[in-house]
């Protein structure tokens, strides 16, 4: 099978982020070169012939693996400012508030499944009416067929802020478990989920959040996201690909390759640029039409030159 661009790209960036490194194989398939991105987790240095002369790439962890020569293993990775030869995940950075999301996920999940929210308490009234008097005992049976009286009676919104009528039978019907404990974290989750983003340079308007969010808020994460996430992330990529790729594909020194730069989008901003490149002279009118408008070009401008 082959391994789309989005593909590659995605598995990189994840394996990058998240390990601090990716690899790429340069394979080979009836003579024409190929480039595959490899989850970090199945290779593993083996520097018995020296440092990083080869890569073991095990998929199971009870597999012996077969050994690759550094020549056709290509290794990005985000650099330890402690150590040139190892690498740093972003995601280590902010372990411990990672970690502690866990926690707080997992203790939401036994709350809900071992909490119990019973939304209505009925009290039943007292042998006699008299406030000295015990509360009837009733049996399992009796229970059981006064909740379903009591659904069948008020349940629904048709019988919402309609009045409950109360006799001997049914002394007071109150509401209990007004919120979840589970709810008790929303602070402590919002912290946490900053401290998460702030370990990938994210914020979460760049995530998709449009919550209490403006189109000129929108546009600076944009640009922040383009300019000091995506973009150092593919001059990383460009740089190792011109290293390690071009020249397994020919003479070394003879192409680079690289990732086109991501620009943060601004429609007001790109409309003014556009305008200008229009009045200077800079772009033509069919060009303008194309890219700003999405429409053809007009006969008449056709063969007309700048």
């Amino acid at each position: 099978s082959v391994q789309s661009r989005w593909e590659f790209t995605y598995t990189s960036v994840a394996s990058y982020f998240l390990t601090g490194v990716a690899y790429w194989i340069i394979g080979d398939n009836e003579g024409q070169p190929e480039l595959w991105s490899i989850p970090s987790t199945w290779i593993e240095p083996d520097h018995t012939e020296g440092l990083y002369a080869n890569f073991r790439l095990r998929i199971k962890d009870n597999e012996e693996g077969v050994l690759l020569p550094a020549e056709v293993v290509c290794r990005t990775y985000h650099p330890d400012p402690s150590d040139l030869q190892a690498s740093l995940p972003p995601s280590w950075t902010q372990l411990m508030a990672i970690r502690t999301d866990h926690h707080i996920q997992a203790s939401q999940k036994i709350a809900f499944e071992k909490g119990i929210w019973p939304g209505l308490a009925v009290k039943v009234g007292r042998i006699g009416g008299k406030e000295s008097m015990p509360r009837r005992k009733m049996s399992g049976e009796q229970k059981r067929d006064l909740m379903v009286m009591i659904r069948k009676t008020m349940v629904g919104v048709l019988n919402y802020n309609e009045p409950a009528i109360l006799d001997q039978m049914i002394d007071e019907i109150m509401p209990i478990t007004r919120t979840n404990r589970e709810m008790d974290w929303i602070q402590s989750f919002d912290m946490i989920r900053k401290r998460i983003f702030q370990a990938f340079a994210l914020n979460p308007v760049a995530v998709g959040e449009i919550t209490g969010v403006n189109r000129a808020q929108a546009a600076v994460a944009s640009e922040h996201e383009a300019s000091n996430v995506i973009n150092p992330i593919l001059e990383q990529f460009s740089a190792t690909a011109t290293m390690k790729v071009a020249p397994a594909l020919t003479e070394a020194g003879r192409y680079v390759l690289y990732w086109q730069p991501v620009v943060g989008h601004d429609d007001e901003l790109l409309t003014r640029r556009w305008e200008i490149g229009l009045t200077k002279g800079a772009v033509t009118e069919d060009e303008f039409r194309q890219h700003m408008l999405g429409l053809g070009a007009r006969e008449d401008l056709k063969f007309k030159g700048r």
